[in-house]
């Protein structure tokens, strides 16, 4: 009676197990699917970062003279926010591909691979070789041997504005 306990139990904790890795692989396929959309949404924007902020001063004003500095279309019914601080110009990626990007770039730094840049809210990288990849993923980001993190605690006050185009981060 207690061998038939324990083996039911055996039973029942490998079907959990077998649960548990499927829900598992189904929660990381939602979370790529729901940052897909979040990026697709996020194709147009522009982030902008690096101006300094002066007290009464109409950041809209100066997003808009950027822009035009920039030969980017922005118009009054564009929808944008402006809280500046501090100036780069970079696509406006969803917090997982910023913390992709991030990684990337920290190869760069270690001249890990060649080159890192975003198009279409995507993550590319050149290797040493010359050979292009596209980074989807932490798993990709392995190949390449980096150990950085990737989510960081620090906030950034930045600029988004719906509407710029064709700018690599």
């Amino acid at each position: 009676m207690l061998d038939d306990l324990a083996r039911e139990m055996k039973n029942e904790i490998k079907v959990l197990k077998t649960e548990n890795n499927t829900l598992r692989t189904e929660n990381e396929n939602l979370k790529a699917n729901i940052d897909e959309l979040e990026q697709y949404s996020r194709r147009n924007a522009k982030r902008i970062t690096g101006i300094s902020e002066n007290e009464n001063e109409n950041t809209d004003e100066l997003v808009k003279d950027l822009a035009k500095k920039l030969n980017v279309d922005i118009h009054d019914t564009d929808k944008y926010s402006s809280n500046l601080l501090t100036i780069t110009l970079n696509a406006d990626l969803t917090k997982r591909r910023q913390a992709l990007y991030k990684a990337a770039r920290q190869f760069l730094k270690e001249k890990k691979v060649s080159k890192v840049w975003t198009w279409d809210g995507k993550i590319f990288l050149t290797d040493i070789n010359l050979r292009k990849h596209r980074i989807d993923s932490h798993s990709d980001l392995l190949k390449f041997n980096c150990e950085t993190p990737l989510y960081s605690d620090s906030r950034q006050n930045s600029v988004s504005a719906q509407g710029a185009h064709g700018v690599r981060g």
